[in-house]
């Protein structure tokens, strides 16, 4: 009988043993199982174009827009600068107005930065106020372009001869099936931290 009393612990410490190593020995005959999924992000790849025609001689004609020469759809910005030498001109003297809200012509000191009208039924450009870009009304799919942005720059008489115009684009993946301000701004938003990080 003063056996039995020790028989109970250690058949309970021998169970427990088992399945212990008997849970090591089925982990280890188990192995790692690993799946490999591949992913190609595609290609971003977007350009400004603005043609030029030989037999133009108004060097203030412009049809400017973006292409998207990648194989992703995009969502895409603009940014106008004029960049006057010397500081010759006041930020005032810079105007940019929509096509159809030019009723005369630039007074002597002035630049005017023409903007295509909106098209019916097509994208435009919309301006935001808060971070001074424009944004295409639209996803841009991949080989196509957007609206004009730029269709003419005018300059008064006493404008500096030694000015630019700068059109900086920037363009991020979309994603999304639809086009909002909001969307597109969040993806630019989202790709600037990530470049930061």
């Amino acid at each position: 009988m003063k056996h039995l009393k020790y028989i109970k612990p250690a058949l309970i410490v021998g169970l427990l043993m088992l399945v212990v190593v008997g849970t090591t020995f089925a982990l280890r005959t188990t192995g790692l199982k690993q799946i490999t999924n591949t992913f190609d992000v595609g290609d971003l790849d977007t350009s400004i174009v603005e043609p030029t025609d030989p037999d133009d001689k108004t060097p203030e004609n412009k049809d400017v827009t973006v292409t998207n020469n990648g194989s992703v759809s995009a969502y895409v910005r603009a940014r106008i600068v004029v960049d006057v030498e010397n500081g010759l001109l006041e930020p005032d003297q810079v105007q940019f107005m929509l096509e159809s809200e030019v009723t005369r012509e630039p007074q002597s000191d002035e630049i005017w930065v023409i903007l295509a009208n909106p098209e019916k039924g097509k994208a435009e450009w919309q301006k935001d106020e808060a971070d001074g870009y424009y944004y295409y009304g639209a996803i841009l799919a991949s080989k196509q372009k957007t609206g004009k942005l730029i269709t003419e720059v005018k300059i008064g008489s006493n404008v500096p001869d030694s000015f630019d115009v700068i059109v900086q684009s920037e363009s991020v993946p979309a994603f999304a099936s639809s086009w909002s301000m909001d969307e597109a701004k969040a993806a630019f938003a989202a790709a600037a931290s990530n470049s930061n990080s």
